[in-house]
């Protein structure tokens, strides 16, 4: 194994998804449970690259990801789809690119597209994580 390689791979994120996923945590536009599903997804969408065949993701593996209980999920994922975050359904998950509007002024310092690469067994810790400020560090330490 060389030096940049991790086990279990990574799951690349743009800047601009991040910063968005962070900035409505942590003016409480985005619940806890909001936050673990957007990594869920994430995580869930990684397992199935390279996959043949129908794709199908069900709010029980979402459930098991973030041990959330089922309303609580449904809830989660209409507020990610409400800031158009992410879209699921039976068939497919979409991560959105950030359609946030106070992204047009972020402070960046880089690319809103630059892929920022973190480890899915990370992402998989995380989404289980009852702490959202701790979530949100964790992150933006990722990014820099």
């Amino acid at each position: 194994m060389n030096e940049t390689s991790v086990r279990g791979g990574y799951a690349c994120f743009t800047t601009a998804q991040l910063w968005a996923l962070c900035m409505l945590a942590s003016e409480k536009r985005l619940s806890l449970a909001a936050v673990k599903i957007y990594l869920a997804g994430k995580e869930m969408l990684e397992r199935r690259t390279g996959t043949t065949g129908q794709k199908l993701y069900r709010e029980g593996e979402i459930t098991g990801l973030t041990s959330l209980s089922g309303p609580i999920v449904a809830k989660g994922l209409a507020e990610l789809h409400q800031h158009e975050l992410m879209s699921f359904s039976g068939e497919s998950i979409i991560i959105h690119d950030a359609a946030v509007d106070e992204l047009e002024n972020a402070p960046f310092g880089t690319a809103r597209n630059r892929l920022i690469p973190i480890p899915r067994r990370l992402i998989r810790i995380l989404s289980a994580h009852n702490k959202k400020n701790e979530i949100l560090v964790t992150l933006i330490h990722c990014a820099r």
